[in-house]
């Protein structure tokens, strides 16, 4: 279904702008300057469509809360991006180079003919994010952009919209209450165009500042304007819930009811052991002894803590050491140098690591990414399709979350169930833990708790910026 919405998905799957603050004059600065567009705001809106493009792959790859060194960049595919600006490749690489020099972005990794494409990365993720509300003569341009990215990085589907539809029933507890209260938050967010200061204008639309992305979230969701973003039919699904803090779910609700999250225990390794024991399975070969081993690692919940206590890393750290060790093991490079975790797991499971290293195409081989292509796709496979939408085919509202499902307390025991079947099916059983957000915890305390922890990651990034100079 190509059509859901009747205007191409523009409606279905909006594309928002948002980008870092500061960035949309600075880039009506640099559309004034290029001589490639008879019309300034043509030429704007596609240079906001690039760095929205590496901004929303930020937010939503990247988890907000991650250290800004972890995140590896977007892929910009030239030929792709020229398809949707409506350009040539000269001027399609130019608008990239112009937010270079301007340092909008900056480009990271290597460039493969016909293999791999540049990374781009945002050139400071220490700032607050804003967004654009487009003046009525731009939106039109900017609909035949959101069309054109819909074609190639939005798969629309039966179940998508069955999805969304569900999605569309959630609210949050609480919310019109508290923007009632802080009615500057709602003017800072959704102020209608024309109702801005001077200075907040631009030639193009209006600048929306400050936006605290947990809250526009909640908005987003409270309003039924939720997103779905799947890059292709196998791949993981985005929407306001995955960029969601985990103190954030605990004002979801569902016809007045809170949720519980079903999160499987050491869930990505225990993915993974299906593409690892797949390996020696097409060589015709018995499974490994180690292999084993680690399986029953994941499988029992305990794959993570053999490691931590081997580098004595404090349970506190724990959510820290699992991003390090997957950057480390599962995701990087195949390369003679190796650190010290990376040994470690070589020493415990020996033929585990040889698998992942053989699926990353060995040493020194520039596709090592489709290790971890493979991990998302059979990740989005069990819980989304099988499990996920299992459960919405059959009236019972349940929400995805990557690797863990959100749900009702009542329907628990059909969605652990549900769960368990899926991973049976690949002679698996994992540990699932539960988390109650059922409690009617007030929303000021809960925005409160969410300042509070992004006031320190933005402590944290400072240093962590001031020590890489």
């Amino acid at each position: 279904m190509s059509n859901p919405s009747g205007n191409g998905g523009a409606d279905f799957n909006q594309f928002k702008y948002s980008v870092p603050t500061g960035t949309l004059i600075k880039l009506e600065f640099i559309a004034s300057l290029n001589k490639n567009f008879k019309k300034p705001g043509v030429a704007f809106l596609k240079y906001l469509y690039v760095v929205g493009t590496v901004t929303w792959h930020y937010i939503n790859t990247h988890a907000i809360h991650k250290k800004s060194s972890d995140y590896k960049g977007c892929t910009l595919n030239i030929t792709r991006l020229t398809n949707i600006l409506g350009t040539k490749n000269g001027e399609t690489c130019n608008i990239i180079d112009d937010l270079i020099q301007y340092e909008i972005l900056q480009r990271v990794g290597g460039y493969i003919k016909n293999c791999k494409s540049f990374d781009y990365k945002l050139k400071d993720t220490t700032k607050d994010f804003e967004s654009i509300n487009l003046f009525p003569e731009f939106e039109r341009i900017s609909k035949k952009l959101i069309i054109k990215h819909n074609e190639f990085y939005r798969a629309v589907s039966e179940d998508l919209i069955l999805y969304k539809s569900f999605l569309d029933k959630i609210k949050v507890y609480e919310l019109d209450i508290y923007l009632d209260k802080h009615k500057e938050i709602e003017s800072e967010l959704y102020l209608m165009m024309g109702e801005f200061e001077n200075s907040n204008e631009l030639q193009f639309g209006t600048i929306n500042h400050k936006i605290n992305l947990v809250l526009k979230s909640l908005i987003d969701i409270q309003r039924g304007d939720s997103y779905i973003h799947r890059k292709n039919p196998k791949s993981r699904v985005h929407t306001p819930l995955t960029v969601l803090k985990r103190e954030a779910k605990a004002v979801l609700r569902f016809e007045g009811k809170g949720f519980i999250e079903l999160d499987i225990r050491n869930s990505q390794p225990l993915i993974a052991s299906i593409l690892i024991k797949n390996y020696w399975v097409q060589k015709n070969m018995d499974i490994p002894q180690d292999v084993k081993q680690y399986i029953k690692d994941c499988e029992n919940g305990s794959f993570y803590d053999y490691f931590m206590a081997l580098n004595n890393v404090s349970s506190d750290e724990r959510t820290d050491f699992k991003k390090r060790f997957f950057a480390e093991v599962f995701f990087s490079k195949v390369t003679k140098r190796q650190t010290v975790l990376k040994k470690q797991f070589k020493n415990k499971y020996p033929n585990c690591d040889k698998a992942i290293c053989d699926l990353k195409g060995g040493t020194g081989s520039e596709r090592y990414n489709e290790f971890s292509i493979l991990l998302q796709t059979k990740e989005a496979q069990i819980i989304f399709d099988n499990v996920n939408m299992g459960l919405i085919r059959q009236n019972i509202p349940a929400f995805n979350i990557f690797d863990s499902i959100l749900c009702l307390a009542e329907d628990e025991n059909r969605v652990r169930e549900r769960l368990l079947d899926a991973f049976r099916s690949h002679n698996l059983c994992p540990t699932i833990n539960t988390n109650d957000y059922t409690a009617n915890m007030p929303i000021e305390a809960v925005m409160a708790l969410i300042e509070d922890n992004k006031a320190t990651m933005r402590k944290n990034c400072k240093v962590e910026v001031s020590q890489t100079k």
